[in-house]
């Protein structure tokens, strides 16, 4: 009996790395060690699907990396080209609807409306006297005292000075509508971002000049995975939270039609009451639903 027992202990010793039999070989030796009165533990097995949860998206109930968008901005051009005689408003100024924020020298285009002017005046003259030459043509005519001809001439004349006269007055118009572009205007009330010139500074026709932005209300958009979409239909009541954790309410405005085939996820705009001025454009934070 102790020869047999010093055999199985040296067995053991030799045999401990698991690595070095099988299972079903384990559990022949297992036995064998327990009658030797040494307890023998089996490596652990696989952790069960409920030890080793994997990330689930659909279960977050907080969307981040949510970026606020000025509610309307505009990069404002000119119509006209000249040199800057002087900007009204630095970066950061509030700026009201049709307030000019920027202006032309008008010199230039006060003298082509001039010029114009002076042209319809000299057509509508001409115009007068065709309609009067004409009209004594055909007295003439009537007297057997002119021919047709003469009257055929008189009236063409007529037509060819009030084509032109029309010709003019939509040349002055023209001029009239640079000079008053001249004039660059907000077209809608918010805050001046940019300035892209500077007074003196040339501009050509349809340069941006200046960026407005209204942030009296403004956009939280965020990619929302596409499992979670359903959730954010327009008018769903949402609060975005600021990294500072204070948190504005807000509702779904507008959900993106077309889904990212990298990411899987769609943009969602959020509204948000900016009155207060307190939401910086650019702030980032997060969106959840107000259940």
């Amino acid at each position: 009996m102790g020869r047999l027992l010093v055999f199985v202990v040296t067995l053991v010793v030799c045999l401990t790395p698991c690595s070095l039999f099988s299972a079903s070989e384990a559990d022949k030796i297992t036995p064998l060690v327990e009658e030797a009165g040494q307890s023998y533990k089996a490596p652990p097995g696989p952790r069960t699907s409920s030890e080793n949860k994997e990330f689930d998206i659909d279960r977050l109930d907080r969307i981040e990396a949510a970026v606020v968008h000025p509610f309307k901005s505009a990069n404002v051009g000119t119509e006209v080209k000249g040199v800057i005689d002087r900007i009204n408003f630095e970066e950061g100024d509030p700026v009201s609807k049709g307030s000019v924020v920027l202006l032309i020298s008008p010199d230039r285009y006060k003298l082509m409306g001039k010029k114009s002017e002076e042209r319809v005046k000299g057509l509508e003259l001409s115009l007068k006297n065709a309609e009067e030459d004409l009209k004594t043509k055909e007295e003439l005519l009537s007297l057997n005292a002119g021919t047709q001809q003469d009257v055929t001439k008189a009236k063409t004349q007529m037509d060819i000075e009030r084509h032109r006269l029309l010709e003019a007055r939509e040349e002055l118009k023209l001029a009239l509508m640079d000079l008053e572009s001249c004039k660059v205007t907000a077209p809608f009330s918010g805050y001046l971002a940019v300035r892209y010139k500077q007074p003196e500074e040339v501009v050509n026709q349809y340069d941006n000049v200046f960026a407005l932005v209204d942030k009296s209300k403004v956009f939280a958009v965020a990619n929302v995975p596409e499992s979670q979409a359903p959730k954010f239909v327009k008018g769903a009541r949402t609060t975005f939270v600021h990294g500072s954790g204070k948190k504005y309410e807000g509702t779904v405005d507008k959900v993106g039609v077309l889904v990212d085939p990298q990411s899987k996820t769609l943009k969602v705009h959020i509204l948000i009451d900016n009155s207060s001025g307190d939401l910086q454009v650019g702030t980032t934070g997060s969106l959840e639903l107000v259940q």
